[in-house]
């Protein structure tokens, strides 16, 4: 083996798997929450250019759906959602009525999410096909072995796709961090509220306080067997009961002991480790197309750029960044503080005319250079630009100045 390692066997890991070969995955079992059939109702491929890529890369046949959210307060449907609305729901949400929400965005901003309808058995079928796989559940990590079970593993690289919370625990390392979640409680029954019952819709949020639930999710509209129900919190089964019509059978009750994230930027992975997906990194607006990028971005870039954050994260607190005007305040100071480093670097060459040319120390030059980047980078940082947005929009701008550079040579 050579070294490369994936913890974790959820649609995370495998899809990072399939973009890298020389990756091995570890984990005791393949397939994660997908294992439990009624996740399907609530797991999503967005209809994204990097999705439907994806799904031909891979063979799989695919639908283009629209899934249809609707609002519900005091048993009726909301057709417009005020701001207080969305405070609301999130709080509700998280469990916490005093919690102040910075990011009022919902699952979506409109009322519908455009999804890909596919066969959730055949694609982890033909992940598991491509796989180099380790049946084996992990215990501790150091910064340079993988111990297992069974057996231990040098690493050169992992890339960690399990719970954050569970990879702090078992990473040998000084470094406290205090990650915040929810319980999430599903339950599988076989009937809607009436008011529902005759309504189109694949997702329903409930916003106020008089019930427990906080979503329905119909995974397809030709599914009128069942419902996914969910609650926050650890909500035993004969609590949820009473929130749900007269007469419905529970298939089906399962609590998902962190299934609610509260987005942590300053959970960054020690050297040599990336995080993918949601649960790894902590960050609750991560979706499956994001979990693609990150599989078809040079591991060493991404290291990179996490080395940066971690020494940044001495003097910033990323989760404070939510301001503009602090941003731009902070962007401002970098800046400045970027002048007398390019100066560093022009002193390495011979730019004054009035003076003897003198031998470049490039060994020098090459260090100052990369003295003005990690400032730059710093200010990237700054913004959450990802090294997945990075290299997309350094793609689209060197086409775009290709092209005017072309038409402009045009005699």
């Amino acid at each position: 083996m050579n070294g490369n390692y994936i913890l974790g066997g959820g649609i995370s890991g495998l899809i990072y798997a399939y973009y890298n070969r020389d990756f091995t995955v570890i984990s005791p079992d393949i397939g994660g929450k997908l294992n439990h059939k009624f996740f399907e109702n609530i797991f999503y491929l967005h209809a994204t250019d990097e999705t439907e890529e994806f799904l031909k890369d891979v063979d799989i046949k695919s639908v283009k759906k629209t899934q249809l959210i609707k609002y519900s307060k005091g048993n009726e449907i909301l057709h417009d959602i005020s701001k207080q609305d969305k405070i609301d729901f999130i709080r509700k949400k998280l469990n916490d009525y005093s919690y102040d929400p910075k990011d009022l965005n919902l699952s979506t901003s409109d009322y519908y999410i455009s999804v890909f309808e596919i066969d959730y058995r055949e694609l982890m079928e033909k992940l598991r096909d491509k796989l180099s796989y380790i049946e084996d559940s992990v215990i501790k990590i150091t910064d340079s072995e993988i111990i297992t079970e069974t057996t231990r593993y040098r690493y050169n690289k992992i890339v960690s796709t399990i719970s954050s919370k569970i990879f702090w625990k078992i990473y040998e390392s000084s470094k406290s961090v205090e990650l915040k979640s929810e319980s999430i409680t599903f339950v599988l029954a076989d009937r809607l509220p009436d008011y529902l019952s005759k309504m189109k819709f694949d997702l329903c949020y409930f916003i106020d306080r008089d019930t427990k639930i906080t979503r329905i999710s119909k995974r397809r509209r030709d599914q009128s067997d069942s419902y996914l129900y969910e609650f926050s919190g650890d909500v035993p089964i004969d609590e949820c009961v009473k929130y749900l019509p007269e007469k419905t059978n529970v298939l089906e009750h399962y609590v998902d002991r962190a299934g609610l994230i509260f987005t942590d930027k300053n959970n960054i992975p020690p050297q040599n480790v990336l995080f993918v997906g949601r649960f790894a990194t902590w960050n609750h607006s991560d979706k499956q197309q994001d979990i693609i990028r990150s599989a078809k971005v040079d591991f060493e870039i991404q290291n990179i750029w996490n080395i940066q954050k971690r020494f940044t994260a001495n003097f910033v607190d990323f989760n404070n960044l939510t301001d503009d005007s602090i941003r731009q305040k902070m962007t401002k100071e970098y800046f400045v503080a970027l002048i007398p480093e390019i100066a560093e670097a022009i002193n390495e060459i011979n730019y004054k005319q009035h003076k003897a040319n003198r031998p470049v120390n490039r060994e020098h030059l090459v260090e100052e250079l990369i003295d003005t980047f990690k400032y730059y980078m710093n200010i990237l940082l700054m913004w959450d630009v990802t090294p997945q947005e990075f290299i997309r929009v350094y793609k689209e701008k060197s086409d775009r100045v290709s092209r005017e550079f072309n038409k402009s040579s045009v005699k």
